[in-house]
Formats: C-alpha cells, sequence, structure tokens
C-alpha cells in the first residue's frame, strides 16, 4: 500500500540592494537572508554574488538551505529560484528549477548557478538592486494506514481462550468462547446467550454437529475467514457449514458457503446438494442443482432413444433377411 503525499508551498523574496558593491566580496562570500519556514520547518536563501567557488567565479550563485530541528530530521523538497522586476522586455524571466531533493543534518542545501553576473548588471538591475522569489515545494509523506487487524485480533483471543466466558459442549469435546462477540455477530447467540429472561449458562450443549463443524463455526464468528477445509472433505465439511450458518444466523457465512457449493455441482453432488438448498433456503444454488438435473435426465433420455432406435433398425434388417 502506497504512502499518502501531501505537497506544501511557501514562498521568500531575497532582495539585494547596492549589487555592485557586492563584486568586493570576492568568492564563497555569501548574503544571507532572514529565515522563513515552509512546512513547519525553517529554510534560508544563500546569494554568492561573486560565486561559490572558483568555478562558479562569474555567476550569481543560490543556494536553498535547510535548518533542522533535530539532527535526525530529513525533508523532500524542490525550489524554483525566479528573477523579479525584470527591466528588459521580451527576454525571457530567469528562472531556476531545482529538483526534488532530500534535505538533512548532512546535506542542507540545493545550489545553483543562477545567472552570469555580467548579464545580470548588464540587463536586469533595477535601481542598482535586484529581487529573487524562492518558491519552496516540500512533499510530506505519510506511512500508509494499515489495514483493518479487529478479526485477527479476535481469532488470537479466541485461540488464546482468555476472558472466556461459555463453554460449549459437543460430544466430548469443549470449546470456550465469549458470549458478546458470539451475541455481536449472531442473534440466535444474542437470544440464547445474552437474553435477560434467560438463565445464564456456563455450558452449552449442542447437538447435531460435529465438533470440527462447530470450530470452523467458531472461528469464522472471530475471524472472519475459513478454515479446517480440507480438499479431502470441501464438500461435505462446506455443506454442513452451510446448515451450522443457517442455524445461527451467521449471513456472510452461509453466502460463501452457498457460492462455494454452487461453483462445484456435479453429478455426483447435485441431488445432496438440491435437498440442502431447499431445505435452507439457498434458492441461486438450488437453481443450478435443478438445471444439472435436468440437463443429465435429458442426456439420459437422448441416449435411450439412440439404444431403441438402433435396436429397431436392426430388427427390420433381420425379418428382410
Amino acid at each position: 500500500m502506497a504512502a499518502d503525499r501531501e505537497t506544501v508551498a511557501g514562498l521568500h523574496v531575497l532582495r539585494i540592494d547596492n549589487f555592485s558593491a557586492t563584486k568586493d566580496l570576492g568568492v564563497g562570500k555569501e548574503i544571507v537572508s532572514s529565515t522563513f519556514r515552509v512546512a513547519g520547518h525553517n529554510w534560508c536563501i544563500k546569494c554568492y554574488p561573486c560565486g561559490d567557488d572558483e568555478d562558479s567565479a562569474g555567476w550569481v550563485s543560490l543556494s536553498l538551505v535547510f535548518d533542522p530541528f533535530l539532527a535526525m530530521d530529513e525533508v523532500q523538497a524542490e525550489c524554483r529560484f525566479t528573477l523579479m522586476d525584470c527591466v528588459t522586455v521580451g527576454e525571457p524571466v530567469p528562472s531556476e528549477l531545482l529538483c526534488l531533493h532530500t534535505f538533512s543534518s548532512t546535506d542542507d542545501s540545493l545550489y545553483t548557478e543562477f545567472i552570469e553576473r555580467n548579464k545580470l548588471e548588464s540587463s536586469h538591475l533595477k535601481g542598482d538592486c535586484f529581487q529573487v522569489r524562492c518558491e519552496v515545494r516540500v512533499i510530506k509523506e505519510f506511512p500508509p494506514i494499515p489495514p483493518p487487524e479487529l478479526h485477527r485480533h479476535l481469532g488470537d483471543l479466541l485461540a488464546s481462550q482468555v476472558g472466556g466466558d461459555v463453554t460449549f459442549k459437543i460430544g466430548d469435546e469443549p470449546f470456550t468462547a465469549h458470549r458478546c462477540v458470539l451475541a455481536a455477530r449472531s442473534s440466535v447467540f444474542m437470544a440464547d446467550l445474552c437474553d435477560p429472561g434467560k438463565d445464564t449458562m456456563a455450558q452449552v450443549l449442542i447437538d447435531n454437529m460435529e465438533p470440527k463443524v462447530f470450530k470452523a463455526l467458531l472461528h469464522f464468528i472471530y475471524a472472519n475467514e475459513l478454515t479446517g477445509i480440507d480438499d479431502d472433505n470441501k464438500i461435505k465439511m462446506v455443506q454442513h457449514l452451510l446448515v451450522a450458518a443457517n442455524r445461527y444466523d451467521v449471513p456472510r457465512l452461509k453466502c460463501i458457503c452457498e457460492e462455494i457449493l454452487y461453483n462445484s455441482v456435479d453429478e455426483s453432488t447435485a441431488a445432496t446438494t438440491l435437498r440442502l438448498a431447499e431445505k435452507h433456503g439457498c434458492r441461486r444454488l438450488k437453481e443450478a442443482c435443478v438445471t444439472l438435473l435436468k440437463n443429465l435426465l435429458a442426456s439420459v433420455q437422448g441416449s435411450e432413444g439412440d439404444t431403441c432406435s438402433l435396436a429397431s433398425t436392426t430388427r427390420k434388417k433381420q425379418r428382410s433377411g
């Protein structure tokens, strides 16, 4: 899952007066702007009127500088320097975009050779001063929201049996659970376990259900997922789970079981699945079984018709012979 991103923009204007006097500063000497804030971080601009180093001598260089509040602070940002109040008409405005950069305490600046000093003096000064607008765009990334884990936590709670206040007995096998969880997920359990008009029982006997089916039912109620279904007994187990889901009013589990059976109907399961669908109100599943059985019957009747026709033809040939 991708992290959410937010862009926070801000700007600051650096004004350099008496620019002609800066030629005596020399290479590597800077003029520093006042501190400004963008996206909760402190920034400043450094201007090197004669260049930052010998390689950039003859250029007016600019640098966006990050001032981290903490040593481990990091921030992603880009900036654009644009010359303001240009006096030369018809020429493009000097502007420089500095691409996205990760600022930190060990890498705190983004630098560019902005404009040649001679060109600035001859074409863009206004009253021996100039202004540069610095637009800063900070990219803030937020970690993705974790997926819901409620059902995983409830599944762990069921497995741990911590705080269990009711025990179900299926044959000789006990299952400890939590009344409030069962009641929240099943109207039948709500009526059986939390009705103030009924006696509160610490142990409930369950009949007409196999332990492994009830275990799978409980797990689904808590963890919202099927478990305990092997390929060898898949259809039979799902049929039993559908009955259990209908019995305890767990509609999502019933729909899942119906979908599995619908996609698995064949000649060997159609009859039993049809009886199940009729009894528990699974209309779509019933229609699939009926359609399959009709097609099988039509196929058998067609085969019988072909056999009778072949036998009749054989008898005619024998009589004519």
